[in-house]
């Protein structure tokens, strides 16, 4: 059974099928940085859409509290992630992390269909520039990918020279042995061989229809698929890639900005650095995530225009 905020945030997603929406998968650690992204897409956003925070059933009261008392003309949809995955009919292996289960969730959420497409966020995220999201990460017609090295050879060359590792059934093995299992599970054998996504504009008709091919297959669906290579994104791509090349714009790769040294965290935090004309905004990853305070920012980032 949902809850009654669940069934109340729900009552408005599922009054019609929006055309666009955003998703911010969070919790209690990344408060502050849920509430500095949210303030930056209200600022920087031409259009306005419905915005979703996810969090664990545990802090839904805390970050209803904050947000309302911090925003008080706009305040987005809290939903509890225990709830999601109860309405689109998902349940979480015991031996999935919070890692693999903000993966499911990303997939997940297509399930719902209450967005054509949705915009997933991680929480140390900042918009610092004007967007319309039809013209900078949609197109009428197109699926928005981005990636980078367009010769797979070369990509996979690349990550066999500084030894890059990643997860496959498991276990940590050379990465181009879980990439090369997403390509044969999806049947991709074209020459694009990367997904450096920041954040990703997922197709919920696509979404539903790669979890479908997944079950088809003999495996679990995008449940299946994160137990045997945690890298969403990548199944997303690969299944783009292999059905609908054709019908793909690529954002380049790195439209949020990433930060993060210590070293390069100090230099924004200091107005010092500056985005290249294609780039909306930051991406904080660690250890820069970690050493900037984001309870601190957040009440004084309007000094860095956020």
């Amino acid at each position: 059974m949902l809850s009654t905020a669940a069934n109340v945030a729900m009552g408005v997603m599922n009054d019609k099928v929006y055309p666009f929406c955003v998703i911010n998968k969070s919790y209690i650690k990344d408060l502050y940085w849920s509430m500095i992204l949210y303030r930056s897409w209200i600022k920087f956003s031409e259009k306005k859409t419905p915005y979703i925070i996810i969090v664990p059933e545990s802090d839904v009261h805390k970050f209803n509290e904050e947000f309302s008392r911090n925003f008080i003309n706009e305040t987005p949809v809290i939903l509890s992630q225990e709830d999601l995955l109860n309405y689109v009919g998902i349940k979480i292996p015991g031996d999935f992390t919070g890692w693999h289960t903000q993966q499911i969730i990303k997939l997940g959420f297509a399930r719902t269909r209450w967005a054509e497409k949705y915009l997933a966020l991680d929480s140390a995220m900042i918009f610092c520039k004007t967007f319309d999201w039809e013209v900078d990460l949609t197109r009428e017609g197109k699926f928005s990918l981005v990636y980078g090295y367009d010769d797979r050879a070369k990509f996979y060359s690349y990550l066999d020279s500084v030894h890059e590792k990643t997860w496959l059934r498991g276990g940590l093995v050379s990465a181009r042995l879980s990439y090369e299992e997403i390509d044969k599970i999806l049947r991709y054998d074209g020459n694009v061989g990367a997904w450096y996504a920041t954040s990703m504009v997922f197709d919920s008709v696509i979404v539903n229809e790669l979890d479908e091919y997944l079950s088809d297959g003999g495996i679990d669906g995008i449940v299946g698929a994160i137990k045997i290579a945690p890298y969403e994104y990548r199944w997303y791509g690969t299944y783009l890639m292999s059905n609908y090349m054709d019908s793909i714009f690529k954002i380049h790769d790195d439209y949020f900005k990433p930060i993060i040294s210590n070293a390069s965290a100090e230099e924004l935090m200091s107005n010092k650095m500056r985005l290249d004309c294609h780039q909306i905004g930051y991406l904080f990853q660690p250890p820069a995530s970690e050493y900037i305070d984001s309870a601190n920012l957040f009440s004084n980032g309007l000094t860095l225009g956020i």
